[in-house]
């Protein structure tokens, strides 16, 4: 079920860094209308940080298979024996969520772009922050909502994939966007 999470919050990060053209055309160019142009730009950056992400994964899995098999049956037991009870804090702080969040920084360095979890009670934020203040686009809060509820049921299943690993029926994902500044850009609840 791990492996199954982490290829879900990979198919949600090519989308949510789509919206990184959308959101910091304002600052790169004067005219609007090329966020439209610049996000087929971005899906491929965002495919191939995917793929990158998916071969460094599977590296990581190999090695950590051939060089340490017997840690990682004990662990596939311990979590057998406590799935669906740690809680969303528990889960950001695991294993599986600190390489996924090491792979996601490493590949979106690039970008200017860091991500992060928070979690505040049910609800586990997906923060991406730019390292340097950027001029929003207009347009760039429609065009970002218009983007996530095409994808809703993306997020929706990263939601469900918390839920059954934390067994905390009441898990809000929430995306968020954060300036330099830590003021907040854009956030969705899911």
């Amino acid at each position: 079920m791990k492996k199954k999470i982490l290829n879900v919050l990979l198919s949600a990060a090519v989308i949510t860094t789509m919206m990184f053209s959308v959101t910091a055309c304002g600052s790169k160019t004067n005219d609007a209308q090329n966020t439209a142009a610049d996000a087929p730009a971005a899906a491929q950056q965002a495919a191939d940080v995917n793929a990158d992400a998916d071969n460094k994964a599977a590296a990581d899995e190999t090695k950590a298979a051939d060089v340490d098999a017997d840690k990682d049956n004990a662990d596939e037991k311990k979590d057998d024996a406590t799935d669906g009870q740690m809680s969303l804090q528990e889960w950001t702080e695991s294993d599986e969520c600190i390489q996924f969040l090491e792979m996601m920084n490493e590949g979106m360095a690039d970008q200017g772009v860091s991500i992060f979890f928070e979690v505040d009670g049910d609800v586990i934020a997906m923060v991406y922050q730019y390292d340097e203040q950027i001029e929003v686009a207009d347009n760039a809060e429609e065009a970002i909502s218009q983007l996530f509820d095409s994808n809703a049921t993306l997020f929706e299943s990263v939601r469900d994939e918390l839920i059954d690993e934390t067994g905390n029926e009441n898990t809000v994902l929430r995306i968020e966007y954060r300036n330099a500044d830590d003021s907040v850009i854009y956030s969705q609840d899911f």
